[in-house]
């Protein structure tokens, strides 16, 4: 045997794992290229869970691709506690405290509603600690105050 030669085995032992990454490489990229995560799946997500999770990117993006900022949708258990809700994306900008969020919204069409639902909206900024969210949301629609209405602030009065 002249020492020039590989022997057929080792060239198969050493092409086999080749050609096995390469093909694995391959299937990955047509996956993703047709639109499946190679990796790990991603879930979709409601414009609620994108507020909950802080996510201005992902908020915009729903919103321009035609979420509905007044819409209730589902924030699922872990978010916000061991327990599933169906929120408004305000309801949830409440629940997180988050002014900026609420703001966000505010700007790219959601309404703080009239009448008990913009109050239950004050009501539970009032009970979350979130002053600036109730001082924002007195600025919004007719603008009335209707902090007396709220049952946790009548009763400490």
């Amino acid at each position: 045997m002249s020492k020039d030669r590989v022997s057929p085995l080792l060239a198969a032992s050493l092409l086999v794992p080749q050609l096995v990454a390469m093909t694995l490489a391959a299937v990955v990229v047509v996956g993703w290229v047709a639109g499946s995560h190679p990796f790990w799946p991603v879930p979709d997500v409601t414009l609620s869970e994108a507020v909950v999770t802080h996510d201005y990117g992902e908020i915009v993006r729903l919103i321009e691709n035609g979420a509905d900022p007044n819409q209730p949708a589902r924030v699922r258990p872990d978010m916000l506690n061991s327990n599933q809700y169906i929120l408004t994306p305000l309801e949830a900008a409440v629940s997180t405290r988050a002014v900026g969020l609420m703001e966000l919204l505010l700007r790219h069409g959601a309404s703080a509603r009239s009448g008990q639902g913009r109050v239950a909206l004050i009501c539970d900024a009032i009970r979350s600690d979130a002053p600036d969210i109730v001082d924002l949301l007195l600025t919004t629609e007719d603008r009335s105050d209707p902090r007396g209405e709220c049952p946790a602030i009548s009763e400490s009065n």
